[in-house]
């Protein structure tokens, strides 16, 4: 019976996310831009991340050269909020950037 020596348990590389919108305030109806950025150290940032906005269904985008963005509408009016996760990859661990708010005013 063939055994074999245990593994070293493999790190994974911290991740930071970050996450820039266009604009605070918005008329409904115009378009906004939301730029993600994720930093793994020396190395470029592969995987993907998911957006969620208030009221509108996840999207994901994969990244390239550790960068993603999105062109949405503002829709509804009031405060609304945009929350980014990166979802890691083999050799990256997750991370989340900081909750984005804006404003839709009439």
């Amino acid at each position: 019976m063939a055994t074999s020596e245990p593994t070293a348990r493999v790190t994974k590389r911290a991740s930071l996310t970050r996450a820039t919108l266009n604009r605070k305030i918005v008329k409904p109806g115009k378009k906004m831009r939301l730029k993600v950025r994720v930093l793994t150290g020396p190395v470029k940032a592969d995987g993907k991340v998911r957006i969620r906005r208030s009221g509108a269904t996840p999207v994901v985008r994969t990244l390239r050269n550790g960068r993603a963005s999105l062109t949405f509408t503002a829709r509804g009016k009031g405060r609304q909020t945009v929350r980014v996760a990166y979802l890691g990859s083999d050799g990256t661990q997750r991370s989340a950037a900081r909750t984005l708010v804006y404003r839709v005013r009439r």
